[in-house]
């Protein structure tokens, strides 16, 4: 293979198309190529594990001519000196994941993955995004099998290396039925781990991509997950980024299970990995003393969350829209909000006000704890049993603090 061959062009393209790199880290590449070559420019600038990670994924890719004259797979390019249409000489383009199942028998590893991570060997991929891969992986002599995932990009990212960290810290002292579980974490070159339950199933934002949720069933589905919720809020923890993406709906019983603990925050490691004034966790979802970066949060940013998980759950919109982050905080903050039965008359109106309150704009005359929205939800599975009004609620929590202090 030449110094600057088909090949390694592939993999800093498909590196660089999928975020794989960043820009910086692509430009320094591209500069030592000039003097050593981009074989060893790959290979002095990126780690052994990353460079594997970027193998797998240029040998997974098809390249395209944007002229239609061929398709190739990324073995066909082992004999090329550039990245080029052999036809019209036009860059070729990687189009995705090359189709087709694997040959018999072969080792999925064998498709470019590494064979073993941390001990654990590869059985397939599960998915990628711009931070990650996940792995089906099992243990040498144990039946069971897990998710791995890798965080791509450790050594460019500081935070999100302590972030990374921080989820597998958190995440492995919460064993609940409705929390997927981080079972160990480790190193494979320079890039982490972590080892989770395997949880084959849809995520719930797959799953409201087909429409709402009949009532009830979005009803019962939430009150599960705010049960794990309360566990996790019990211990101290609070999750901040709940939104239906970080909800699996397990195919073997249907069971809602929260993951992704990368932005909780955990009272007894006295830590957050964000600055003061910093917006943690996806606007849509995120309480309105979230997107005021107010210091001091609590449990009520989850229920806040739960709130608009339901409110989507029932109507298939989320409660507030704007073209972008700005307009969407001036919404939250300061918009009307579209009761669901505007949107589905369907809803009983028992339901709608439970989904109200947890959506209260101030905290202190919202749904107190993520345990009691599980009661209010369960109360009305149970024939619609009357809840606290949010005025009694104000009663109960006592006034209100100057200044909206948290308490």
């Amino acid at each position: 293979m030449s110094p600057s061959s088909a090949r390694q062009q592939a993999i800093l393209e498909v590196g660089r198309r999928r975020g794989l790199v960043r820009g910086d880290v692509l430009d320094r590449i591209l500069a030592e190529a000039s003097a050593t070559g981009l074989t060893q420019s790959l290979h002095s600038t990126l780690g052994q594990g990353q460079l594997d990670l970027l193998q797998e994924a240029a040998r997974r890719s098809r390249y395209a001519c944007p002229r239609g004259c061929v398709q190739l797979a990324f073995e066909d390019l082992a004999t090329m000196a550039a990245l080029a249409c052999p036809r019209c000489a036009a860059r070729l383009v990687p189009d995705g994941e090359a189709p087709g199942p694997r040959p018999t028998g072969a080792h999925p590893a064998a498709a470019g993955a590494p064979r073993l991570i941390g001990g654990y060997e590869v059985v397939e991929e599960l998915g990628r995004g711009s931070f990650g891969v996940v792995y089906e992986v099992q243990r040498p002599g144990i039946a069971r099998r897990f998710a791995l995932k890798v965080l791509l990009r450790a050594s460019d990212d500081p935070e999100l290396l302590a972030r990374f960290r921080l989820e597998a810290q958190i995440a492995s002292k919460l064993e609940h039925p409705g929390i997927v579980g981080v079972f160990d974490a480790g190193q494979h070159g320079e890039l982490p781990f972590l080892v989770m339950e395997l949880c084959p199933g849809q995520t719930l934002r797959e799953r409201l991509r087909r429409g709402p949720l009949a009532p009830e069933d979005a009803a019962r589905l939430v009150a599960e997950v705010a049960r794990a919720v309360a566990f996790a809020n019990e211990r101290g923890v609070l999750h901040r980024d709940l939104k239906p993406a970080n909800i699996i709906i397990e195919a073997a019983t249907g069971r809602p299970r929260v993951t992704d603990f990368g932005l909780a925050r955990d009272r007894s490691l006295a830590r957050s990995m964000t600055r003061t004034g910093d917006v943690v966790g996806t606007p849509a979802y995120a309480a309105p003393e979230q997107l005021r970066g107010e210091r001091t949060l609590d449990a009520r940013v989850d229920v806040y969350a739960l709130g608009v998980v339901l409110y989507e759950c029932l109507t298939g919109e989320r409660p507030f829209l704007g073209a972008d982050v700005v307009a969407l905080a001036e919404q939250v903050l300061h918009g009307a909000l579209r009761p669901p039965r505007a949107l589905n008359p369907r809803v009983p109106a028992a339901l709608e006000e439970v989904c109200l309150r947890a959506l209260a704009r101030e905290r202190f005359e919202r749904t107190a704890t993520a345990a009691r929205l599980a009661e209010d939800l369960e109360a009305f599975l149970a024939g619609g049993a009357p809840v606290a009004r949010s005025s009694e609620r104000r009663r109960q929590a006592g006034p209100r603090p100057p200044g909206g202090a948290t308490g």
